[in-house]
């Protein structure tokens, strides 16, 4: 006698690789969305901190000279500001704004920002550490949204000596995604070395 339709054990076969095939390209999909969301998370680490870098190195590169390096606001002692001179006699500051808080789980991500047209006469007062940094006219130089930017930390400018008589800085900081705790060890390092002309 012919039956017509399947076995019950042709149904539980099919259902099986019908499975594995489901668990297959399941876990192919997510993988490729996964390491396609992690190239974008790096791609815009990277495009933040070289924007950010841009911006500093040419505004060093093209001053008349390096004012002065301080520390504010950090317990390391590292010099998180420096204040440049134009070769029109302006002023700029740029510094590092860690996270907040500065460890554990932030809730405010860490940014280098630009605050222009410093008056002249108030060179001892934006030059003194213990001057606290007005917030007024400032500007982030990175996407400090805590939903689409990024988190900058640990940054520092360091002299370095040379014998030609000009200013040589070192730049150093970390990047990381948004509201991430810092951790140094896995987090790119932007570094470079500018010279003034």
């Amino acid at each position: 006698m012919k039956h017509l339709g399947f076995s019950l054990i042709e149904v539980v076969i099919s259902i099986g690789i019908i499975a594995v095939i489901g668990v297959f390209s399941s876990t192919l999909l997510t993988r490729t969305y996964n390491s396609t969301a992690q190239i974008d998370a790096i791609s815009r680490l990277k495009q933040n901190g070289q924007q950010a870098l841009g911006i500093l190195t040419e505004a060093i590169r093209t001053a008349d000279g390096v004012i002065c390096y301080g520390t504010y606001g950090t317990l390391d002692n590292r010099n998180n500001y420096i204040v440049i001179r134009d070769n029109l006699g302006k002023f700029t500051r740029f510094w590092f704004v860690e996270p907040v808080p500065p460890s554990g789980v932030p809730t405010e991500n860490g940014y280098l920002a630009r605050q222009g047209n410093l008056s002249p006469s108030a060179i001892k007062a934006f030059c003194d550490p213990l001057t606290n940094i007005s917030l007024n006219s400032r500007v982030a130089l990175s996407d400090n949204s805590t939903i689409t930017g990024v988190s900058i930390s640990g940054g520092r400018f360091n002299r370095v000596l040379g014998n030609e008589g000009k200013d040589t800085v070192d730049i150093l900081f970390y990047i990381s995604p948004s509201l991430k705790p810092y951790n140094s060890i896995t987090d790119p390092a932007m570094q470079t070395t500018v010279k003034v002309r």
